[in-house]
């Protein structure tokens, strides 16, 4: 299977485990997991040739969630990702951002007030428009941000309570 965008889309689950899955060809899941109500993801390693992922959790309700082996490697759009998840934290760090132009409206709407994105490598991100806004977040590990390829901005923070940066 190369796509699978929707694939659980509005979805009422008590958990999904993934970890088995052979996702080695699978190239778009845009809105796999939108809307979706699930308790308990696990992803497992999940990618290896994504290209398409924008949405893929936009308005996902989940209690816990494992994306520590989603594999970001070659995607160059992580627009909308997590906009409206419900989730009050998500564990990022094993995300590999080198390859990302556009994180528009990542972390959009988001109730987690923790973020830590010390790893995230922003260098070739030109659009960053929106990507806090109405994000819960009263803190951000924005350190490893390099926004010298940015060229959008806009309304990055808007509607941020976000006290603290570093």
């Amino acid at each position: 299977v190369k796509s699978a965008p929707a694939m659980f889309y509005g979805s009422n689950l008590n958990k999904i485990n993934l970890e088995d899955y052979n996702s080695s060809n699978l190239e778009t899941i845009s809105h796999m997991f939108s809307n979706a109500s699930i308790a308990n993801l696990n992803i497992g390693n999940f990618g290896g040739k994504l290209k398409s992922i924008d949405s893929a959790f936009s308005g996902f309700k989940t209690v816990s969630s494992d994306l520590s082996g989603f594999d970001l490697t070659g995607l160059n759009n992580l627009s909308y990702l997590f906009a409206g998840v419900t989730a009050t934290s998500l564990n990022l760090s094993s995300f590999n951002t080198s390859n990302v132009e556009n994180m528009s409206s990542m972390f959009m709407d988001l109730p987690a007030t923790d973020l830590n994105l010390g790893n995230f490598n922003t260098s070739k991100v030109s659009n960053m428009s929106s990507m806090f806004y109405n994000s819960k977040a009263t803190s951000l590990d924005l350190s490893s941000f390099d926004t010298s390829s940015a060229s959008n901005v806009e309304n990055m923070f808007r509607g941020s309570p976000a006290t603290t940066g570093y």
